[in-house]
């Protein structure tokens, strides 16, 4: 396993893409394969709500109602809102042979669910937080890392984070 220090907090799939995000903390976010230190900045869609939506509700919103964001900072300060986000994966191009890994690097968030999708369909699906046993990360590590699988077969990945 690739060990590396993070600024503050990332998402990322190891390699592609690295944002950051104030819900409670700083957090980022990138995509990255393993043993990869390599890096490429990354827009992703944001929406954030009081209200519980499920994934399907997400996925049938308007693209108006997404934000863009851009990969090195977003600050949204202290908030109890239900963000989203989702990253279009298949316009990455990301070479398949890799093992990709997607990171938050902030620890300290409540409740993290990621989907992982294949022609809008769920093909595989995660749900922690800090709020939740260590036993329920994909991976035992401080950070939240989920592994992407095969990533030729993704389009979406949808990311909820609440704290």
């Amino acid at each position: 396993m690739n060990l590396y220090a993070p600024p503050i907090m990332s998402l990322s799939v190891r390699s592609l893409f690295a944002f950051a995000l104030l819900i409670g903390g700083v957090w980022a976010a990138s995509l990255m394969p393993d043993y990869s230190p390599k890096q490429k900045m990354l827009m992703a869609d944001s929406f954030h709500t009081n209200r519980a939506l499920s994934l399907h509700q997400v996925q049938q919103l308007d693209n108006d109602a997404w934000q863009k964001v851009k990969a090195d900072s977003i600050n949204f300060g202290f908030d109890t809102d239900i963000f989203w986000f989702r990253l279009d994966i298949a316009s990455l191009n990301l070479d398949s042979s890799s093992n990709w890994m997607l990171e938050l690097r902030y620890p300290l968030l409540d409740y993290v669910d990621v989907y992982i999708l294949e022609n809008s369909n769920i093909i595989t699906q995660y749900a922690t937080g800090n709020s939740l046993p260590v036993a329920s990360r994909a991976v035992v590590v401080p950070e939240f890392v989920f592994p992407l699988g095969d990533v030729s077969k993704t389009d979406w990945i949808y990311i909820r984070v609440q704290s």
